[in-house]
């Protein structure tokens, strides 16, 4: 998170575990998703990312606010924009613990590769797939916000 001029900044991590049937059609759900939770909370969309992983995908949502934040706000996007259950109770155990003080997102973590006995068994990869769900998140989500 960063701080300027009294708007907030805001990196979104949502690990989604499965593959679904029709990555396109998830990705206009992501993004009615996205529109809906961001208007509600005040929280402006800039863009998104998608990297397929061997599990499913990563899903980065860039956006700002000029409400800040706290830590278990930032977990409760997260999962309410689908991110992995058991990754969100672990961020909130990390959270709770008092490690972390408001405004430190180290807590908040997202691995771009997985490695198990010294090899890469999973990594982030921008699929032609993948760069289609990040063109229609952001397209979607672009034209509600500004449009």
């Amino acid at each position: 998170m960063i701080e300027l001029r009294g708007v907030y900044d805001y990196e979104f991590k949502i690990d989604i575990d499965y593959k679904p049937p029709n990555p396109l059609e998830f990705a206009k759900e992501f993004a009615n998703r996205i529109i809906f939770i961001f208007k509600t909370l005040g929280i402006e969309f800039e863009s998104a990312e998608v990297y397929e992983t061997n599990k499913g995908y990563h899903i980065y949502v860039y956006a700002y606010s000029s409400k800040q934040l706290t830590n278990e706000q930032i977990i409760l996007v997260q999962l309410a924009l689908g991110s992995d259950y058991k990754r969100e109770v672990f961020n909130a155990i990390r959270v709770m613990s008092g490690a972390f003080p408001e405004g430190n997102r180290s807590w908040n973590v997202l691995f771009e590769y997985k490695m198990n006995k010294g090899k890469v068994i999973s990594k982030e990869d921008a699929t032609p797939i993948a760069e289609r769900m990040t063109r229609l998140i952001n397209r979607i989500c672009v034209r509600k916000f500004l449009g």
